[in-house]
């Protein structure tokens, strides 16, 4: 997508309060300084009126269609299982790379859902709004490990297919393979932003990495056309020993 759309949709959502509930924030500031507010927002409004129609097609452009609603949520989501299978997708499918597995953190899921019916731009742009790109990480079998205990300790984060983890009650880890297979080293995709130590993985910052210079907002957009009907269900990637019935029932 065009880099000043992006920038300029960015401003329209930030902009998009009116200007009587800004003012009534600085309601006990001088009259000057609302005037300034005023003028300021009123040349900003200017500035941005030639680009909101545009804004607002491009916004609703439909990607791809989904029959059901994809939903976030521990310990294994369908929106979650999109994502990371989209990520593992464009790295070995679009730019020729032979990972092992895409894992996303949950916080880096910013809506909740995707909708049931058409897919819109905004919808992708909702749930990546940042500017994340997609890393490839080589790691150990070792190393590897300690990714699975911190994905255990958050209690499941987005894997792509073929992945199993199986946890106990206490989020310790039981079991794990990658299409039934364990091996010495591993490539895997991640954001930026994990492989920079974000959300506890530190383990990642010293390990070799390949900037992919793709957004994974883009990344999206692209497995949503290749879709054209969203696909994600619930595979058992990650499973947790289930709760008997007499301890669920203690204080």
């Amino acid at each position: 997508m065009n880099l000043k759309l992006v920038f300029i949709y960015v401003l329209f959502i930030l902009t998009s309060c009116d200007a009587t509930t800004r003012i009534s924030s600085i309601e006990n500031k001088s009259q000057k300084v609302q005037k300034t507010q005023i003028q300021s927002q009123t040349e900003l409004d200017s500035f941005l009126l030639p680009y909101r129609a545009q804004l607002e097609k491009t916004m609703h452009d439909t990607l791809a269609h989904s029959y059901h609603q994809l939903t976030k949520k521990k310990i294994e989501s369908t929106l979650g299982n999109w994502v990371a299978d989209g990520m593992l997708w464009f790295a070995n499918e679009k730019l020729n790379e032979k990972a092992d597995l895409a894992i996303c953190n949950s916080g880096g899921l910013r809506a909740k859902s995707l909708p049931a019916g058409a897919i819109l731009l905004k919808h992708i742009f909702e749930l990546m709004p940042f500017e994340n790109e997609l890393v490839l990480i080589d790691i150990d079998s070792t190393d590897f490990k300690s990714i699975l205990e911190r994905i255990a300790e958050k209690e499941g984060w987005p894997v792509s297919r073929g992945f199993h983890l199986s946890l106990s009650k206490e989020n310790k880890i039981l079991d794990w393979n990658i299409n039934g297979t364990r091996k010495a080293n591993y490539k895997i995709i991640v954001s930026d932003y994990i492989a920079t130590g974000g959300d506890g993985m530190t383990i990642l910052t010293q390990k070799p990495r390949k900037n992919m210079n793709t957004l994974i907002r883009d990344a999206l957009i692209s497995y949503a056309k290749h879709q054209k009907n969203l696909h994600a269900q619930l595979e058992g990637r990650i499973l947790k020993e289930k709760t008997d019935a007499n301890e669920q029932g203690r204080d």
